[in-house]
């Protein structure tokens, strides 16, 4: 089911299905931000990775020696959440460990997932709470994916703009998009510009270190409008960014992450997996990031 929530600056949806984003409308111009997908290029618009981010070695994972199958991503792409409180401009999500998920995923958890419209921005909330009596290990993210062009133009016209960028790293991904370990140099134009060219996605997603925090997205004939992904909140370590490789997809993710693709060639032990996040038995973990439509 497709729920609205609104303000005097934007009109969002949101789907139970995958608790995902499914439109971000501004009420002053009418415009779409949020890639509203297709399945020659992604059917997905906005999903939620978790409990795992990216691709696991031959979709599995170790934990207490025994073997799990995950798909990419983790399984909230194919649940339904409950909505658990509905106002005119927020909207909470709730999907809880059953017995169907831990066997795939052996912990006791409650996940919820809250959008909240203040002005001119959609706030992303992504709570975890470890139920059990065990240490819980995990990885999320966000993945919206934004509409380019979305104020005239073509792909080209567009540029990120990171204004906390430091020494920029770019984590190597193998052709079959695993890591190897390996942080490269990923030079920025004028140290804080990315330009958007479709090749940049030629071999998957770029994951980066030392972007800082905030992610710009504008056009170069049109800088009074932008999409900013700002994720101050959580500081997640990772930035990626990705739409199908070797496509001109009109769209590009812009993916706070805590978290990364798996080793080439290793199935993980997911307690002592790069970046996961572990979260004592009895806590609470909580990545929040937003999405302000400057129009």
């Amino acid at each position: 089911m497709i729920y609205t929530i609104k303000n005097d600056r934007l009109s969002v949806n949101v789907s139970d299905f995958k608790a995902e984003l499914h439109s971000i409308v501004s009420v002053k111009n009418g415009r779409e931000y949020l890639w509203q997908g297709d399945e020659q290029f992604w059917r997905d618009r906005a999903i939620i990775p978790f409990p795992v981010c990216c691709r696991l070695t031959d979709n599995k994972y170790i934990y207490n020696g025994k073997t799990y199958e995950m798909r990419p991503h983790g399984f909230l792409q194919a649940s339904t959440p409950a909505v658990v409180e509905k106002t005119d401009d927020s909207i909470t999500l709730r999907l809880e460990s059953n017995d169907e998920l831990k066997a795939i995923y052996p912990f006791d958890f409650t996940l919820d997932v809250k959008y909240t419209l203040v002005d001119n921005a959609v706030k992303h909330e992504i709570t975890v709470y470890n139920n059990g009596d065990v240490m819980m290990y995990f990885s999320t993210g966000g993945h919206p994916g934004i509409n380019i062009p979305f104020c005239g133009g073509k792909f080209e016209d567009y540029y990120i703009e990171f204004p906390e960028a430091g020494d920029v790293k770019m984590v190597y991904l193998t052709d079959e998009r695993f890591r190897t370990g390996e942080y490269v140099d990923f030079p920025l134009r004028d140290g804080k510009y990315l330009d958007m060219v479709h090749s940049l996605f030629d071999r998957d997603a770029i994951f980066l270190v030392g972007t800082g925090s905030k992610a710009i997205l504008r056009n170069r004939n049109n800088a009074n409008e932008a999409v900013i992904v700002d994720h101050s909140a959580s500081n997640c370590p990772y930035l990626g960014m990705w739409h199908k490789p070797l496509t001109e997809a009109p769209y590009c993710c812009i993916e706070p992450f805590f978290g990364t693709p798996s080793l080439d060639g290793v199935v993980d032990d997911i307690a002592k997996k790069d970046d996961i996040v572990a979260l004592s038995a009895g806590e609470s973990f909580r990545l929040a990031f937003d999405i302000i439509i400057e129009d």
